[in-house]
Order: structure tokens, then sequence, then C-alpha cells
């Protein structure tokens, strides 16, 4: 173990807020607190959140975005997203928590690092940052690279606006797109760029000082929980074998391309689990949407099921859900697409086809189906690829990161001010 150290993790949201990003952090806090590092998380969201989980301390930040009306902010998130600008009362609560605290380092995800660099600015000895990037936040302002429903060609301010326009209301959209664009000059007080895979750092390279070489790909994490073996307890969301789709029904994530292919492959074809927020606007038949499900359930489908499908349309950033269903044993059919593409092997773990494509998808999916050898090859694979986003493994190379940032210069200095205590 290294050098103990106090982190700060600063981002939206926490468990019991359900996300990839939520449970990604929590687990990586708990890894590190187990080492022996003194972990405090600060969140914007409050709904449900406890003074502690565990040995993860768990601090409130206010957010002058949280008080305005929420179809302004929220954007289909389940909380009210920071801007990507500094929020003056999240830089006041990141001031004082840090004045009490003094953390050797404090990783930020999200638009937060603007406040968070805004707070640090100045200081005598202000503690290392390091970024996390699990999505576009530093080159748009959606957060998604796709503009009209289909990968944007790259940030160009006046598309940006009217882009962002179009998605969130006129003036918070214009505003998400300006503050996006304006911003950059901050970003050059980061002492280190993640990226969670290599996607994002070719897309993030344009904007973070030193470019490509600046950013280090290190990918997402699983809890140990999803190796674990199957509760018996918990039943899955069918009888009998299925195909499943785990995620938010949203445009973006290809669910009207699925349910076009899962209509092509016919009566004979096993039935289709939507298991996930959302529920789309039809359902073909031998199409159950079950809704969102405790992670345990989650688990149980994925362990059930026969194929898994992953149909996204937008380059995903990562795609923890491929790294559960891969654990799980379950053969995929995803787009060829983002993130998804450092994690499934296509013809090893999975099958990769054109994001946007029903025929192709449809294709797939009759192909795996089909052939019991070709199933069980890729399910034995996929286990062993899904170790490589294990907590402990991850965990190692983040503390050497943290380590490294301490030891060295910081990336940027200003004059001293006094912090708000």
């Amino acid at each position: 173990m290294s050098a103990s150290l106090r982190v700060l993790a600063v981002q939206e949201a926490y468990p019991p807020v359900v996300g990839g990003l939520e449970r990604h952090t929590r687990t990586v806090s708990h890894e590190l607190a187990t080492r022996g590092h003194a972990v405090t998380v600060a969140v914007t969201h409050h709904d449900g959140l406890a003074a502690s989980d565990g040995p993860v301390r768990l601090e409130r930040l206010e957010m002058l975005a949280a008080r305005l009306p929420s179809d302004l902010s929220r954007d289909h998130m389940p909380f009210v997203q920071h801007p990507p600008l500094p929020d003056p009362l999240t830089v006041r609560s990141l001031r004082r928590l840090i004045a009490r605290d003094r953390p050797d380092v404090v990783h930020a995800r999200s638009w937060m690092v603007h406040s968070l660099l805004a707070a640090v600015r100045g200081l005598a000895h202000p503690p290392k940052v390091v970024v996390s990037v699990h999505d576009y936040f530093p080159v748009c302002a959606n957060r998604s690279l796709m503009r009209d429903g289909a990968p944007c060609g790259g940030p160009r301010l006046a598309a940006c606006v009217t882009c962002s326009a179009r998605v969130s209301s006129a003036p918070v959209g214009v505003a998400k797109a300006l503050g996006v664009h304006g911003g950059r000059r901050r970003l050059a007080g980061i002492d280190r760029w993640l990226a969670v895979s290599e996607t994002v750092r070719q897309a993030i390279a344009p904007v973070v000082p030193g470019g490509l070489r600046a950013i280090e790909v290190v990918g997402s994490t699983v809890p140990d929980a999803v190796f674990d073996p199957l509760d018996p307890t918990v039943a899955p969301p069918l009888d009998g074998p299925y195909v499943l789709f785990v995620g938010s029904v949203l445009p973006f994530k290809g669910v009207d391309v699925l349910l076009d292919a899962h209509a092509r492959l016919g009566a004979a074809a096993p039935p289709l689990v939507l298991l996930g927020s959302g529920r789309p606007d039809r359902l073909g038949p031998r199409v159950h949407a079950v809704g969102p499900r405790p992670h345990p359930e989650v688990m149980a489908a994925w362990r059930h099921a026969q194929v898994g499908v992953i149909p996204s349309r937008w380059p995903e950033p990562f795609g923890q859900v491929a790294v559960e269903a891969m654990a799980s044993g379950v053969p995929l059919v995803a787009s060829d697409t983002g993130g998804l593409r450092d994690i499934v092997v296509d013809e090893h773990t999975g099958l990769l086809v054109p994001p946007g494509d029903p025929v192709e998808l449809a294709a797939a999916l009759a192909r795996l189906l089909a052939d019991d050898a070709l199933r069980a090859r890729l399910a034995a694979a996929g286990p062993v690829r899904a170790r490589r986003y294990h907590v402990a493994r991850f965990v190692d190379r983040l503390e050497e990161i943290y380590a490294d940032a301490v030891a060295a210069p910081a990336a940027g200095n200003s004059r001293p001010v006094a912090l708000a205590r």
C-alpha cells in the first residue's frame, strides 16, 4: 500500500442515486478507505444522503443551480447538473471543506471541476487536482458528442449553441455552450487527466493542456459483487431464455433500433427484456419492459440471459453494463462505437455491429441465438476479460497516480488568497 492520503472526491451525486458513475465512485472510495486512505465524497445532490457510507464520509455542497426551476437545469437527469462554470455556492462550500480537511488530492468528475478550480485558485498550498472524464463534458455542452441524433463532427461554438438550446431550454442551452467554450482556460489548473476510454481521450485532447500525452486511459471499475456466485433467492425477470437490455430507455441508447431488430427475428426468437428507467412509446410482441431494479436483480437478470445487447447510437464513453454482462458470462451484441470498443472484443467476448442499423443488429442476434458453440465460447471468455476492470487492479493504478501527483509540482500557481472558514 502507498502512503496514506487524504482524498476528497467531488461530484454531483452518490448512492442511493443509481447510476454507473455513482456505483463506480462508491466502489473506488470503499477500496481506498480499506487500504487506509481517509476518503470523503462531497456531492451537490442531497436526497437520501447519509453522513457516512461505512468508512467513507459524505459531505453536502450547496449549489446555486439547484435553486433554479428543475425544468431549466435537470435535463433528464435524476439530479440537477452542476453548470460548466464556477457555481458561487459550490465554490464557497468547497473552500470551507478544503480549509477544514486539508486534502492531499481532490478527485473531481464532471463540470464540478470548474467550482473546484475556483475554490483552490490562489491557495498557498492547494491540493492536487485529479479529474476523471466519464463523458464528454470538457468539449460538449450536452456531454454526449451527439447532434441531431448522430455523432457530432466536432465542437464549434455556433453549432454547439444551437444544438444545446434544442436539448435544454434555450437560455440554459446557450449558457451551457458558452460555459463549455469559455471555460477551457480554467482547465490549465488540473494536475492529472484520466479518461475512461480511448474514445474519450481522443475527443478531449484538443482542450487539454499537453494534448494526448497528458491524458491517461484508466477505464472504470465494477464492484466485487459482480463476480460473486449467483444468489439463488433473487429471481430472474422471466422464466426461460430471453434477450436482455439494461439501461435507460432513451433514444441515444438505441432501444428503437433494438425493438426493430427484435421484431425482425420472428416469433421463434426468445422474448426481449428491457430493464431500466423509462418505457418506449411502443412495445412489440414478446417485449417486456420491467423498469429499474436493484443491482442484485440486475445481476440475476444478466446471469439468466441467453444473450445481452447494447445497441447504443451514441459513442458510449465506457459501458459499465458491458463489463457486468461479461462478468456474468453473457455473450454480447454491442454497437461498434465509443468505449464499447475497449471492452467488447469482436468475435471473442461478443459481436460488434454498426450503431443505428437494425438489419445488422438482427443478423448478429440471429447468428448468436442459433449457434450454441459460439455463445459458449464468448460466454467463457467474458469473465476473463471483465477481470481487467476489477476494483483492486483499478485502485492499484489510482494510488500510483495520486502519489505521483502529490510529489509533482503544481499545475499552476497564482497569488495566495485566504481560505473561507
